[in-house]
Formats: structure tokens, sequence, C-alpha cells
């Protein structure tokens, strides 16, 4: 059976969290300086079918409040460009497409990561999400809307919303369907598709 799994250095309070995953960051830096790959996180737990994943720190008010935050990947890659000594838009090529082979990793990238600056780099996180659909589909998701508790299209739909209407304005049968549509469109954009995206 299919289940959505989470590192569990995401899961605690606010202040455990950004401790855990900085170390985490730190950890992923030392282990790229050694020898090359990023390791994968020590434990991935299963998150139960009635917890909620944080998507957004908007909305996320109880900090110490133990819950899933996957917002917080953030200070893992903290840790990360702090060892390493760059910046993350340097890292970001050798470490983002290995985090978006996972499940999390790819949720994580699509919705809560650095700000796509193209149609070119915005597309293979979609195709991630819709690689790992089945997985996330498992999970109850908490965005920008207080009480507002998304399944996965509707979540998609929340945060991705602008991509299926420029690159599929057409609609189609379902969110999956349509972001399928958008992502094949933007990996094949030229300059000029991206201007009529953005005026539309």
């Amino acid at each position: 059976m299919t289940t959505l799994q989470l590192p569990s250095f995401l899961h605690g309070s606010m202040s455990t969290i950004r401790r855990k995953a900085k170390e985490e960051g730190r950890r992923y830096g030392k282990q790229y300086q050694l020898n090359g790959p990023y390791p994968p996180p020590h434990e991935l737990r299963t998150v139960a079918p009635d917890d909620v994943v944080f998507t957004h720190e908007i909305v996320d008010f109880q900090r110490e409040r133990p819950a899933w935050r996957l917002h917080e990947y953030w200070e893992t890659l903290s840790g990360l460009s702090d060892t390493l000594g760059k910046s993350y838009r340097h890292i970001n090529a050798s470490h983002e497409p290995v985090v978006r082979e996972t499940a999390w990793g790819a949720l994580f990238f699509a919705i809560c990561g650095p700000a796509p600056d193209s149609a070119e780099r915005t597309a293979p996180r979609i195709k991630a999400v819709l690689h790992s659909w089945d997985s996330l589909q498992h999970g109850r998701y908490l965005h920008k809307k207080l009480n507002t508790f998304l399944d996965l299209e509707e979540l998609m739909t929340a945060a991705c919303g602008w991509a299926m209407d420029a690159w599929c304005p057409e609609g189609g049968d379902s969110v999956r369907s349509r972001l399928e549509v958008a992502s094949e469109r933007m990996a094949r954009a030229t300059r000029e598709n991206c201007v009529e995206a953005i005026l539309r």
C-alpha cells in the first residue's frame, strides 16, 4: 500500500525542527564535501492519515505544538549553504534534482521552495509531483488559509493554479491532467511562449 513518508526531522515543535533541520543540512554539506552525492535523510516516518502537513509558515501559529512542517526544509537548505560556504542559488543545481526524486522533496520544491525563475525550472518541479502523485495523495495539507485542510488536488490548485491558468487555459478533466499538460508545455516553451503565458 502506498503511503506518504517525510523525513523524521520535519516533525515536532518549530524550534526542534529548525535545530534538527539545520543539523541535517550541515550533514548533507559535509557528506557532499567528502565524496559528492548528498546523503538521504537518516529516517523517514509515515504520515498518519489524520495528521496535517503544514506547507506554509503563514498558517503555522502553534509553534510549540508537534506537527509535520514541510516548509521548514528551508532550514536544511540554510545549513547546507552555511557548510558549503555558498549561496543556495549556487548549490541548487546539484541539490534540488536529488531531493525532487522523493515525494516529499518534489512537493517542497513545487510549493514551498525557492521561487522558480523560468518555465524551464518550473516544469521538472511539477513533473516530480506528478511522478509521486499516488504517495502525496495520502496527505492532508494546510497551506495559506487557516482551518482549510486540503487534499493534494486542492493544494496544487492553491499553490500552482497560476501554472495551469497560464499554460493550460483550456482546462482539463482533472487537476492532474492540467498539470501534465502545463508541465509539458513549459518544458518545451520558447521565449515567445513564455511572454504569451505571462500575458494570459
